[in-house]
């Protein structure tokens, strides 16, 4: 829970050094915007802006699109959305009746837990998903 933790300095030096290990990736679905938002609203966690080896999954996706089809990546990143690649990697669109809930309100409701932990896996499965895609079309 971030908002609990946010003012644990062994937490942020923790994260810091995640965030900053090359040898572990780090998957997100515009994840560099999401290290942004949360340096720029958890102040004891302001380094926490940027990642090394931050594999997006909006990226990768991207990358399938114009190797496949020949379009601009400009192109192959319209109508993409988290949902959609759930829905196409995984069979089920991402329910995003929870995302505009109010996330300061304790405890989280079951829904809302619920599609935190669903909004952190997709792309962690759909990232896997998208690679092996790449590796079979390769074989």
């Amino acid at each position: 829970d971030l908002l609990a933790l946010q003012a644990c300095h062994q937490l942020a030096s923790a994260l810091q050094e995640i965030l900053a290990s090359p040898s572990l990736a780090k998957v997100g679905f515009d994840g560099a915007a999401d290290l942004g938002r949360v340096a720029k609203s958890h102040p004891t966690l302001n380094r926490c802006d940027r990642a090394s080896k931050l594999l997006d999954l909006r990226d990768l996706e991207a990358d399938r699109r114009v190797a496949e089809s020949g379009i601009s990546r400009k192109k192959a990143k319209e109508g993409m959305s988290l949902s959609s690649l759930a829905e196409k990697y995984l069979g089920k669109p991402l329910d995003k009746t929870f995302q505009v809930c109010d996330w300061t309100r304790r405890p989280l409701s079951e829904g809302a837990s619920h599609y935190a932990a669903l909004d952190a896996w997709v792309p962690v499965k759909g990232g896997y998903c998208t690679r092996v895609h790449r590796w079979r079309r390769r074989r």
